[in-house]
């Protein structure tokens, strides 16, 4: 059994440690569950004292985690960053008036920074009965644009869990690779086919919810606005 001792501190001093990691529960294992450790206050300094040492040194093995503030700071933050072009491809219905207004607003604000492209592919190109024959023909029309040298990003209710900063980051990332362009792939109402799934680089999702294609084509397109002010420093994010 293991007890947390630094509740406070991790409150206080902002710092996010893996709910797996031995950090998470302090130093001290309790060996028997029905005889329970209980610090007093005046001890808390010192393990706290321990808990940077260990954070310090594991930062010093590990250069490339970081623990500090919530641990989801764009890294690329004021740095220079190589302006990929962005696509974006929709599996869906002919969209909303209001939504293409919306996507086409954020799109004149990315041109500052970088070239986009949308791209919407019309839902079960076949009008096939069997959902698993439609996902299979919405699977060959999205590989049928998708490039070689692309870096490729899912979005799918499974994939990684990413914040503004992390998208922000995920760009920059994709700068380095060598890569000649970013596209997004927002999938139809059954998600995304195998080859899709085998050929893209990174998967993340937007939301826990499950959204339609409109609503996430929309929170996709505002976060990649966003995600390059937090590249360039402006004070659109907070």
């Amino acid at each position: 059994m293991k007890v947390d001792i630094f509740p406070s501190f991790r409150k206080h001093h902002g710092f996010r440690i893996p709910r797996n990691s031995c950090l998470w529960y302090g130093i001290i294992p309790l060996r028997h569950q029905q005889n329970p450790l209980f610090l007093p206050s005046r001890f808390f300094s010192f393990f706290e004292f321990i808990l940077i040492f260990h954070i310090l040194k594991h930062l010093i093995q590990n250069p490339c985690q970081v623990f500090f503030l919530s641990g989801k700071q764009c890294k690329y933050a004021g740095q220079t960053v190589r302006a990929l072009p962005i696509r974006i491809l929709t599996v869906g219905k002919k969209r909303s008036p209001g939504v293409q207004l919306i996507v086409d607003e954020y799109i004149e604000k990315l041109k500052i920074y970088c070239s986009v492209q949308d791209i919407r592919l019309k839902s079960n190109p076949k009008n096939a009965k069997d959902v698993m024959a439609q996902i299979e023909h919405e699977d060959i029309s999205v590989m049928s644009l998708v490039k070689s040298n692309e870096w490729v990003v899912m979005l799918d209710e499974h994939g990684a869990d990413v914040g503004s900063e992390q998208m922000a980051s995920l760009i920059g990332d994709a700068g380095n690779t060598g890569a000649s362009s970013i596209v997004f792939c927002i999938g139809g109402p059954y998600g995304h086919g195998r080859q899709l799934k085998e050929r893209a680089d990174v998967s993340i999702k937007l939301s826990s919810l499950v959204l339609n294609h409109e609503v996430a084509l929309v929170v996709l397109i505002e976060q990649l606005y966003r995600a390059w002010t937090i590249l360039k420093g402006q004070k659109y994010h907070h």
